[in-house]
């Protein structure tokens, strides 16, 4: 938007422009089309040729978001920055324990917590599984030549494209 003004003096004109800035509106952004959830798997479906993983989302979280959530569970009110500490610098928060249904291709890939001798307290080595694997898991609670350090109810971080999973791993639970 811009503003003449004109000014009349002794037989000369001079004009100046004044330019204003407006700022535009915000417009409705469209549904995110990759996005990363946490959750617990449920159960494997077949249909119409595709594998469809049952999945229950969760939050989890960490640090005040944690405190404040972990206390309220458990009955007592807190300040935020007065909260003590949660378990193991987490918290997981399911209260909806919904049940989504994601496309799981065979050829998407991830990994699992696989059991290896000789941890000694260390983080357990991370396994890359394809989907059909991870299927397998989900359905019999184990797969040929894998041996889950924990079960999969330790959670999963699912990297989605729509509806269709494009990566998955598995969350460690110290």
């Amino acid at each position: 938007m811009f503003v003449a003004v004109l000014a009349a003096g002794c037989g000369s004109t001079r004009s100046a422009t004044v330019t204003v800035t407006v700022a535009a509106l915000p417009t409705a952004a469209a549904p995110p089309a990759d996005q990363t959830i946490y959750g617990r798997p449920s159960s494997i479906q077949l249909a119409g040729g595709r594998t469809l993983l049952h999945f229950d989302p969760a939050f989890m979280t960490s640090g005040i978001t944690a405190n404040t959530a972990y206390a309220a569970a458990e009955g007592r009110t807190c300040r935020p920055l007065a909260c003590p500490p949660v378990p193991n610098d987490y918290f997981t928060v399911d209260q909806a324990h919904e049940d989504l249904v994601f496309v799981l291709p065979a050829k998407a890939f991830g990994t699992v917590l696989a059991q290896r001798g000789g941890l000694n307290g260390a983080v357990p080595p991370a396994t890359r599984i394809d989907g059909a694997q991870l299927a397998t898991i989900v359905s019999e609670g184990k797969a040929p030549g894998i041996t889950l350090f924990e079960p999969l109810d330790s959670g999963l971080w699912l990297h989605l494209h729509g509806d269709t999973i494009r990566s998955f791993a598995q969350q460690y639970r110290p």
